[in-house]
């Protein structure tokens, strides 16, 4: 059920600013920016409405690294 709220929430603020966002001289780069943004915030609440944390960028940078160094370092 939280989730629908935070859906409908996202909606709204995506529907209130998109006559803003329309005005724009770069249109192409600021909607690409803009839902990229939201899409973020959006994965975010989910995450935490599910009562999971999301991972820390400490966290996915040790994996990335684990990932491109092979042998002990390696992500198990």
């Amino acid at each position: 059920m939280q989730a629908f709220g935070v859906v409908a929430i996202f909606g709204a603020l995506v529907l209130l600013d998109l006559r803003g966002l329309l005005e724009t001289n770069n249109r192409t780069k600021t909607m690409v920016i803009y839902f990229f943004l939201i899409a973020l915030g959006l994965i975010f609440s989910f995450l935490l409405t599910i009562g999971q944390a999301p991972p820390s960028p400490a966290v996915i940078m040790e994996k990335m690294i684990r990932l491109l160094i092979p042998g002990k370092y390696t992500v198990q």
